[in-house]
Formats: C-alpha cells, structure tokens, sequence
C-alpha cells in the first residue's frame, strides 16, 4: 500500500494554505508531478522529478533556504504524487543521493497527506555553509523563484559569503516571535517596506524561516528587531568614554570625563548614538571680522 512503510504526517491547515497560495519566490517551489494538457495528465518520469527535487533543492542550500512542495501546480491547484512505495522513497531520498547532489543537502524530508486524501512531498532546506553541486557538474543558486546557473569559479567567493553569514543566521534556542518587538515593527515598516505586513518581509528576506511548523526568528532578526537584543548578544550595544585632553591616562591621573552604554535594536542604535553623543561634543565661539561662528570640536 501506498502509505504502508514511508511515515505520512498531516499538513497544517497553515502550511497547506502556504503551500497553495503564497506567491513562489526566494523560499518557495512548487512542483508538479504530472504533465499533459487540462482532462489528459499522466505521471511524470520519476528521473525528471527527481531532478526537479535536486536542483531546488541545491539551489535553495547554496543560497537562503527554503521550502519545495512537490504534487501541486504552478497555480497552487493540489494534484497529489501517485508514485508507486519504492518511486516515493527514491524521490525523497534524492537530498543523501550523490548521484544527483554531492555533497548530500541536509533537509527535512516528509510525505504528507492532504484532508482530501492527496500525496504531497515536502522538502525544508537551510542555508548550507557548503556549496552544492547538481549531478552533471552544474552549480545553481536560488534568485527569487529561479534555479539560476552560476559559474564554478564563484565558488570560492559565494563559500565565504556563506561562512561569514553563519552566525548572523542561526537559531538562537528558546527564541519565538514573541521576541520581536512588534510596535518596532510596526513604526519601521511604512517606512522602510512600503506598508506590507512586517512579519511577510521578513519572510522574505530570510529573517523569520519555518522550522517544524512554527516561524523562527534568525539571530540578526533578534538584534534588528528584538525586545531586548542583548538577551542573544551581550555586547550589542556602544560604548561612549569621554577624556580630557589628548592623551589616556590611567591610575591617580585618570581622566576619564564622561562614560556610559547606548543599547537598543541595532534598527534604532545609530540614531540612538547619535543622540546621545551630541550633547556630549563641546562647542567654541570664534570671533570672525563679521558675525560670531559657532563650531564643534
């Protein structure tokens, strides 16, 4: 049978709305597993949809992550997978499989069956600090909702990129999006993101991911845009010091005038600085042939 030996879990009312009617872009694909004109579809080859689940999947690793549906249309129209036992768990087998990618993407891999009875497979993928390779020796990169080829003497470039954005994209543990200051965000985004939603921009940009079902907020969504962003990192903040003179001294002639700490989401720092350090930069009186000038020292 069908659902026999391969575990089937049941998609959330959420993830099957996602699935059907998000627009595809930088963290989502849908792909189908038929073909043929409206009344007259037949099952794709398996090889092709295995390629499909490769490519996206490598793509979506070598760039920000992201989702793949596989049994519903361009349209969002759910049309299901009707692969044989043995065919389903080749395609879901396609990530660890170097025959189509090398090195193996690490994803989550489920089938899952939709309220209508339909078979769905579902890949979640995260950034990789590796770069992939698609079986025949292609490099792709996933730019909005295109695997987009990309020259192998990139590589070495795209790897560091990718190694310094490790940390900036983690997970710290115990984060939820109750840890976002959601006024903040609120005040910042008709600014910055023309009046949609915040939390669908951050989607976008990679700041909140879906990770087992439940939004996740990234360690630099945190410090943006957190409640209390020196909770993820206790040095997210600057530090103002003040001397006297020219010159740093230390013991008996300490001559440290004014110190103190400026801490805020990073999205409010600089003008929270700025502010701050102002009132703390004298200012002189120069008498000039007409007027008076005022400077800053």
């Amino acid at each position: 049978m069908l659902f026999r030996s391969i575990p089937v879990s049941k998609p959330t009312p959420e993830e099957l709305r996602q699935w059907s009617l998000t627009e595809e872009g930088q963290f989502l694909e849908r792909k189908s597993a038929v073909e043929g004109p409206p009344g007259k579809k037949r099952l794709r080859k398996v090889k092709d949809i295995a390629m499909d689940v490769a490519e996206t999947l490598a793509a979506m690793a070598n760039a920000d992550g992201g989702e793949l549906v596989v049994g519903v249309e361009n349209d969002g129209t759910v049309t299901g997978v009707a692969l044989p036992e043995d065919r389903i768990r080749l395609v879901l087998g396609v990530p660890q499989d170097r025959n189509y990618l090398n090195p193996p993407v690490p994803v989550r891999a489920r089938r899952v069956q939709t309220p209508s009875g339909d078979c769905l497979l579902h890949f979640a993928v995260d950034w990789s600090p590796n770069v992939h390779q698609v079986a025949g020796g292609r490099y792709l990169l996933r730019i909005r909702d295109g695997n987009v080829p990309f020259d192998a003497g990139q590589i070495a470039v795209l790897k560091t990129a990718k190694t310094q954005g490790l940390w900036e994209r983690s997970f710290p543990p115990g984060s939820t999006l109750a840890d976002l200051d959601e006024p903040l965000l609120a005040r910042v985004a008709p600014e910055a993101w023309g009046g949609r939603p915040p939390l669908e921009i951050l989607r976008d940009r990679g700041l909140v991911v879906e990770r087992g079902g439940e939004s996740v907020p990234t360690l630099v969504a945190l410090l943006l845009f957190g409640r209390t962003p020196s909770r993820w990192h206790p040095r997210c903040g600057i530090d103002f010091v003040r001397w006297q003179g020219t010159e740093r001294r230390h013991g008996a002639e300490l001559n440290v005038e004014k110190r103190f700490s400026i801490e805020a989401p990073l999205c409010l720092l600089i003008r929270k600085a700025y502010d701050a350090i102002q009132p703390q930069i004298p200012e002189r009186q120069n008498l000039q042939e007409i007027g008076r000038a005022t400077s800053e020292l």
